[in-house]
């Protein structure tokens, strides 16, 4: 199979995925499960104890040169920062805000490539990136929801998640991983950095009124409603692996503004900082919620 029709898969998977994890998360949210930080760190869990069993099997193979755990902290933090300063954004921004900070990355991107290394591009990319610019302009001018605060998550959730597309690809380039191995690697850090936020967010209520904590939560597993939410928790966990196995895999193979162009909402789960603002009160209803092969750049 030719390199082109590889990179068409992962893209087109990559927005499938996406969509269907976004769906399913607001479907989780609005069943009760209001706990995105718990909801990331199981998505986390899970792709290590997927690629453990792969590895078992001998259907996965490690890496011959594994990344410095150094490197691996620093771009689990980057990827998980992005997460969360991206739900952020949606949390406070408008939808259509949001989808705009998204397709700002492709810029920001570029941009640093050219500052900070050098980098150029082509005229008539250049063209479309002012085009783009001018109508984030316009929406953002009369975008009359968005305020400072969820601007400076934008500005956040646009930074971080560069950066961390910009290190999965030249990680993947430096150690010659592949974006399943670049993926395994950074899991288990990724698993307890989202540990230690979602125990001291949503395990703990630090509302002066009584709250439903995650403990609280789980205590009523065996209710039907409870179970029901949980299994599609379940389902969460195996749409977030394949839309990181189709990200990783889609970044390493192609450009900047391939790979952000394809991309759509990813574990979309609001932020603990979002969580805590609506996490359900005990008797309360519950709240609906919803939810780049980079140029080689060194670190």
């Amino acid at each position: 199979m030719s390199d082109s029709m590889i990179s068409t898969m992962y893209a087109v998977g990559n927005v499938v995925s996406s969509v269907a994890l976004v769906l399913l998360n607001k479907r989780v949210f609005s069943g009760g499960f209001v706990y995105p930080m718990t909801l990331s760190c199981f998505h986390f869990a899970f792709t290590i104890v997927f690629y453990q069993l792969l590895a078992a099997f001998n259907v996965f193979q490690k890496p011959a040169i594994d990344m410095p755990q150094k490197e691996k902290f620093k771009v689990a933090a980057a990827g998980f920062a992005s997460i969360g300063f991206m739900n952020l954004s949606l949390s406070t921004n408008s939808v259509g805000f949001y989808q705009i900070t998204k397709l700002v990355i492709i810029p920001v991107t570029l941009a640093i490539n050219y500052y900070f290394y050098s980098v150029s591009t082509t005229p008539k990319v250049k063209l479309s990136l002012l085009i783009l610019l001018a109508g984030v302009g316009v929406a953002t001018v009369t975008d009359v929801q968005l305020k400072l605060l969820g601007l400076g998550f934008g500005v956040a959730a646009v930074i971080t998640t560069a950066m961390f597309q910009i290190w999965q690809g030249t990680k993947q380039k430096d150690y010659g991983l592949s974006g399943t191995q670049l993926q395994s690697s950074i899991a288990p850090w990724q698993t307890m950095q989202a540990m230690v936020v979602a125990g001291s967010t949503e395990m703990v209520c630090w509302s002066a009124q009584p709250c439903v904590t995650t403990v609280d939560y789980f205590s009523e597993a065996s209710e039907p409603t409870h179970s029901h939410t949980l299994m599609l928790v379940l389902g969460t966990c195996f749409l977030a692996l394949l839309v990181n196995w189709c990200s990783f895999g889609l970044i390493g193979r192609t450009s900047p503004s391939l790979s952000r162009s394809s991309a759509t909402p990813r574990r979309a789960s609001y932020s603990s900082a979002a969580t805590a603002s609506s996490r359900p009160r005990r008797g309360a209803s519950n709240s609906s919620t919803t939810t780049l092969r980079a140029s080689r750049l060194r670190s």
